[in-house]
């Protein structure tokens, strides 16, 4: 088997630098505040939407309120168009998770007629399903064989490739993460129990793994957190 490496592509948080001008040009972008919500879990929609800047999550729940957070879309995602092809209800709920989201909103009919007039569009919209399919399936990887500590650190390190800077003191690379998280953020999106997670971060701190100065969590040791990962 080769060698296992952190591939973006695994990412729950999904950037994508694609080129959707093809359904943008001539529309205003709209600015929603965190916790807008932009339709249900099973709520149909007339619209799509595509992510200018900041963050949008989708989530499913269970009747008890429970929640998973599947994917946080980022700069250039598009969500809402899933049943473009099967005109059925969305499967999770998509709700604004950063201070403020520029979202562009396109109706259905309209991204429909674009596709039918542009290959490449199509091409683009098939790149972000693939991408899709890829995260979905390291998810189903990680539920069924790792265990907790495991499946933390997979995910420290998909935050620390998108979202972290430089904290190196000369001894060795570290990594600040600049976005701040809760343990039930975690959980949200592990399926882990809040508790679950707390115990796994006080281990990793215990160990030296892990730091946290002024509110931001440190990544101190990148190998032994790769390590933990077991990729």
């Amino acid at each position: 088997m080769a060698e296992k490496v952190i591939r973006p592509e695994d990412s729950p948080w999904m950037l994508m630098e694609i080129d959707w001008s093809s359904l943008t040009d001539g529309l205003s972008i709209k600015t929603f505040k965190k916790g807008h919500v932009f339709y249900e879990q099973d709520e149909a929609s007339d619209y799509v939407y595509i992510v200018d800047k900041g963050r949008v999550a989708l989530r499913i729940f269970t009747t008890e309120g429970d929640a998973r957070t599947i994917i946080t879309l980022d700069e250039g995602c598009i969500f809402g168009n899933l049943s473009l092809f099967d005109d059925r209800a969305n499967s999770c709920r998509a709700v604004s998770v950063s201070d403020e989201a520029s979202i562009y909103i396109i109706p259905k009919p309209q991204v429909i007629r674009k596709i039918n007039e542009d290959a490449n569009l199509m091409h683009n919209m098939l790149l972000e399903s693939n991408r899709v399919n890829r995260i979905l399936t390291k998810q189903m990887e990680l539920m069924s064989f790792r265990n907790a500590e495991c499946i933390v650190s997979f995910y420290l390190m998909h935050m620390a490739n998108l979202y972290s800077e430089d904290s190196s003191d000369g001894s060795r690379e570290k990594r600040k993460l600049t976005m701040k998280f809760t343990h039930q953020d975690i959980a949200d999106v592990t399926g882990l129990s809040r508790v679950c997670v707390s115990n796994v971060i006080s281990t990793l701190m215990k160990e030296d793994i892990l730091e946290k100065a002024d509110g931001a969590y440190i990544l101190a040791d990148l190998k032994a957190l790769k390590t933990k990962a077991r990729v």
